[in-house]
Parts: structure tokens; C-alpha cells; sequence
């Protein structure tokens, strides 16, 4: 596999997950510092793990069977992290229960919060990986083309 470029896919998410904590901490009545790791966490850690993922579809597009630039490769892996959201939410409630994710939601609102919330930051993810590759594969082709 080549080069995943990690730190940059950390600083994408780092900032993500700032905007994301500093919109939630607005709406709060009383600041508690406790939160903030956890929520910070959260926000980070699943941008980094949709940031891995796309790269490795972006790396991988010809044995799936769809061309990185199809709109159902986009689809599809866009709707699977929505949905992995899902799981990961779950499991990190279970570990930091006083996290600041989703606490005024019940029942099936707070999963419809989950799974928009989830879409949205794996639109985001996908669009800067195929932007990113897109120059990649421009700059290649340059290459090719000028040697």
C-alpha cells in the first residue's frame, strides 16, 4: 500500500472535531472541562477511521469492481461509515459514558441524529480523499505525458 498520510487525515480530523465541539459547546448552560477529552476524542477518532477507510478504497479501486470516481463506490462507502457511526456510538458510550454525543436524543431521534451526523462527516472525508487523489492522478499523468 503506499504512502496513507496519516498526520494529515489527523489534523483534518483534529480540526473537524474542534468545529463539531465548539458548536456542541455553545448550546451548554454550565462548561465542564470533563467533557472535553472525551468529546474531542470521539469527534477525531472517527474522522481518522473514515480518513483510513477512503484511502484504502482510493488505493484499492480497481479490485472492488467500481472506479474511484463512481458515484455508487461514493455512495455505498459514504452510507457504510454513516452507518458505522452507529456502532462505534454505541461502543463509546459504553467506555465514556459522559461524553457530550447525542445525551438530549431518545430513541430512534437520537439514531437519525447519529446516522445524519455520520453522513455528513463521511461526505466530508470522502470528498478531501478523492479531491486529494484526483490531483495525485493529475500530477501522475502530467509526469507521463511531459517524460
Amino acid at each position: 500500500m503506499k504512502k496513507l498520510n496519516l498526520r494529515f487525515g489527523f489534523l483534518i480530523s483534529l480540526a473537524l472535531a474542534f468545529i463539531a465541539f465548539s458548536m456542541k459547546a455553545t448550546q451548554l448552560d454550565e462548561f465542564e472541562w470533563n467533557f472535553v477529552l472525551p468529546t474531542m476524542f470521539y469527534s477525531s477518532a472517527y474522522g481518522l477511521l473514515c480518513w483510513i477507510f477512503f484511502n484504502f478504497l482510493m488505493y484499492r479501486k480497481g479490485k472492488f469492481g467500481f472506479n474511484a470516481d463512481s458515484v455508487v463506490m461514493g455512495l455505498v462507502s459514504v452510507i457504510c461509515t454513516g452507518l458505522f457511526l452507529l456502532v462505534y456510538d454505541w461502543i463509546y458510550s459504553k467506555i465514556f459514558p459522559n461524553a457530550m454525543q447525542f445525551q438530549n436524543g431518545e430513541g430512534i431521534n437520537r439514531y437519525v441524529q447519529i446516522f445524519i451526523r455520520g453522513l455528513l462527516i463521511s461526505s466530508i472525508f470522502y470528498f478531501i480523499t478523492r479531491h486529494i487523489f484526483m490531483i495525485k492522478d493529475q500530477q501522475k499523468h502530467q509526469l507521463e505525458i511531459g517524460s
